[in-house]
């Protein structure tokens, strides 16, 4: 069975791994879910359109009619798709460089289950005949239902806004949404070319909204991904606003002001124990979910929980089924207003444990079926006990490892770096790229 689907839906290359062929493919296996209508959004790099385009003709070959909404964010596409009983699909790579692309598929605004993703990767490759049932193909235009979802979180407020766009899918809902709000809206990054997508901007390179927020003497700034489904804000002073600190406002917002009575959040295993810690002193419970925000999603679910989310800015609210940042930004302007603090305020007795995280590209993602790295990943989490934790894993969108350490003391995180560091190098050897 051929591996499609990561953490996020389907990525790679465009058109070397991610190419026609395969588009085309899929395109067909989702026929077999018998459903008529496929919705489709796009962001805005420079192979969206070719995929689209190919996707759109495999579709109208199999008798499904299909509405092209073309430039749309993630979250947008999710409700059309829910609200329209149809098949949503994003083509989009998230917060990826230009080069990759990706395909996020939904049925009824949710992600596929993996029972789903495994149905698709097992037909991917059968042969399906033709007739004379063709589907039919509409540019549309139902973003309107999403901009009605979101104006009922707008209001007035006399505050200088900065966004950047990140040169992606949220450029021109931004601009519809924003000037509602406030008379000084600062747009940066909103003028996409098909490769400057995610290019030093967003919410993957948010020194570049700090420099903004300096720059123009801002009150606040939200930084998006490629697609729309990440916030991560800068407050007036110049402060970076992480998802698990946005998820800290938003609890006390939900619990304490808005009075949703189960006090628990869910946040994902990579979450710094100081961020935990702080949630449980204000006598809010943290459950910690595998990475991917269709994890977060699914304990939510199981546990009757309002809100939770990724460090990395995927946050799911009782108004959301997903991440959703220009949603998240609206609630958490309302948050603040009427909490009457800031940002900086409402985060500065927060103290993270000293971490450390960055990637591996050395080496094969095989590494970690070594067994020296895994005795020692055991050995290093026995040690840490309830002080710390290690994360190491392949990642689900690239060709990377992602390696996460946190203690409470510095000398011991980085003592167990090393190690772990002189490990890989001692294996690596037989695992090069």
């Amino acid at each position: 069975m051929t591996h499609l689907f990561g953490t996020d839906g389907i990525r790679g290359i465009a058109n070397l791994e991610l190419n026609i062929e395969l588009v085309s493919k899929i395109g067909k296996a989702l026929s077999l879910f018998n459903i008529k209508k496929v919705v489709i959004g796009q962001d805005t790099r420079i192979s969206s359109p070719m995929i689209s385009f190919c996707l759109t003709s495999s579709l109208l070959a199999m008798g499904i009619n299909v509405y092209d909404e073309g430039v749309i964010s993630t979250p947008c596409l999710s409700l059309i798709s829910e609200k329209l009983n149809a098949i949503g699909v994003m083509i989009t790579a998230s917060h990826n460089p230009f080069y990759y692309n990706g395909i996020k598929i939904f049925i009824n605004g949710k992600k596929l289950t993996k029972e789903q993703e495994k149905f698709i990767e097992e037909n991917i490759n059968k042969e399906y005949s033709y007739n004379n049932d063709i589907g039919k193909y509409e540019q549309s235009n139902f973003k309107e239902k999403y901009l009605k979802k979101l104006n009922k979180h707008i209001n007035k407020y006399n505050l200088r806004i900065g966004i950047d766009c990140a040169n992606g899918a949220t450029y021109l809902l931004t601009r519809d949404i924003f000037h509602k709000i406030t008379n000084s809206i600062y747009l940066f990054n909103n003028l996409p070319n098909g490769y400057n997508i995610n290019d030093l901007v967003g919410s993957t390179h948010i020194e570049t909204l700090q420099s903004y927020v300096n720059k123009y003497k801002l009150d606040i700034g939200f930084s998006y991904d490629g697609d729309g489904d990440r916030l991560i804000c800068v407050s007036k002073q110049g402060k970076i606003i992480n998802g698990n600190n946005i998820i800290i406002i938003l609890a006390r917002y939900l619990f304490d002001y808005l009075g949703y009575p189960n006090r628990s959040v869910v946040l994902t295993k990579d979450s710094n124990l100081g961020i935990i810690k702080h949630l449980e002193s204000l006598n809010i419970k943290v459950f910690l979910s595998d990475i991917g925000d269709s994890n977060v999603r699914a304990l939510m679910d199981k546990e009757n929980i309002v809100l939770g989310g990724e460090d990395s800015g995927h946050i799911i609210t009782p108004y959301s089924i997903y991440g959703d940042g220009i949603l998240t930004s609206l609630i958490l302007l309302n948050a603040l207003h009427y909490m009457n603090k800031g940002l900086d305020d409402l985060i500065e007795n927060i103290k993270l444990y000293p971490f450390l995280k960055y990637n591996i590209d050395k080496y094969k993602k095989e590494i970690l079926n070594n067994e020296l790295v895994i005795d020692l990943i055991k050995e290093i989490k026995y040690i840490f006990g309830n002080d710390g934790v290690i994360l190491i894993r392949a990642s689900g969108t690239e060709d990377l490892i992602r390696v996460y350490l946190c203690h409470k003391e510095q000398e011991k995180l980085d003592k167990y770096n090393k190690l772990l560091l002189k490990c890989f190098d001692k294996v690596g050897k037989y695992y090069e790229r």
